[in-house]
């Protein structure tokens, strides 16, 4: 999977930690909300490198505002999600869980 994720412009996701390890390295990623009863996305609530589409018809519009992001608010929201992934997926420490309820 890493080595998808390093070419992929923009990654899409539905319940799985996938979206997580875009963040991480860089990549962002669109949740498809597939209308479960329960909410399955892992970054429910967050969305600062992070865009959510309920229709098919709104994939292109979607990835297109991504891809017209100016470069620097683009690297701006990139960092944001690198460290939102960090924090999320580091080791399960006494540290880390406080790091990662103060985000």
């Amino acid at each position: 999977m890493l080595e998808d994720l390093q070419w992929a412009d923009v990654v899409l996701y539905a319940s799985s930690t996938v979206g997580l390890e875009a963040l991480f390295g860089g990549t962002p990623a669109i949740h498809l909300e597939v209308g479960d009863f329960f909410e399955t996305d892992p970054m429910f609530g967050w969305n600062e490198f992070k865009w959510s589409v309920q229709e098919p018809s709104e994939l292109i519009n979607t990835i297109q505002r991504i891809a017209q992001t100016p470069e620097d608010e683009f690297k701006e929201l990139q960092e944001k999600g690198k460290q939102y992934a960090a924090a999320y997926l580091s080791p399960v420490t006494a540290s880390g869980l406080q790091t990662f309820w103060e985000s």
